[in-house]
């Protein structure tokens, strides 16, 4: 079943923003809502017509006959309850009225701008969707389907109603002088990353001390 009907609200004392501008407030600067009404064992389409929103279309495929509806909330600056991206496009709230046991899964459709892409040297083939999993964001892997001049058309799968996030990475941090970047402080990775300089300064002084001692 498709729905194509739409519903967009924007705060107009904000004005308008592009993917991956700050603005001052953290609330949802565009909320889209529609109806939908699923079918079960079918693919069920939402067409995203509110431009400042990335998502273009969702497509829900269905384990239950159900009327729901679907919400994405557009934030211009990182929600304070989700941890923050590096090299975030949009941060966005994927919502819906379904338990997990009610559909499989989710194919969500976005674009990126290309002036977003060349004014940070980003590369297309970086693009991804992020999501956030159990407090801290979960790469999806990511399929480029289209592009023109203006803008780069992808889509990812995911398996959950929750916070979304696209992101984008330069040639320099993909290539091997990202190993001498260090990732975040409080993360994971940031742990790990020192664990492996302090390991690495302890040998350096053993074999130090030990050509001393000859």
């Amino acid at each position: 079943s498709t729905a194509s009907s739409s519903s967009g609200t924007a705060d107009s004392s904000a004005g308008s923003a592009e993917g991956g501008e700050a603005l001052q407030s953290a609330e949802p600067l565009v909320t889209f809502t529609m109806p939908v009404k699923l079918t079960d064992g079918e693919e069920s389409i939402v067409t995203v017509t509110e431009s400042q929103i990335s998502i273009r279309e969702l497509a829900i495929s269905s384990e239950i006959d159900k009327e729901i509806t679907v919400e994405i909330k557009y934030y211009p600056q990182k929600p304070a309850e989700v941890p923050e991206l590096s090299n975030a496009y949009q941060y966005m709230l994927l919502a819906a009225d379904l338990s997990r046991s009610e559909f499989d899964k989710v194919k969500v459709t976005f674009t990126v701008s290309s002036s977003w892409l060349a004014e940070h040297n980003y590369l297309e083939q970086t693009v991804a969707l992020q999501v956030l999993k159990d407090g801290e964001w979960e790469k999806v892997r990511t399929k480029l389907l289209s592009k023109t001049e203006t803008e780069l058309r992808y889509e990812a799968t995911i398996d959950r109603f929750t916070y979304l996030g696209i992101t984008a990475q330069s040639e320099l941090e993909q290539s091997w002088l990202r190993a001498l970047i260090p990732p975040q402080f409080g993360t994971k990775q940031f742990i790990f990353f020192g664990m492996i300089v302090a390991i690495s300064v302890l040998i350096g002084i053993y074999f130090a001390v030990r050509e001393h001692e000859k």
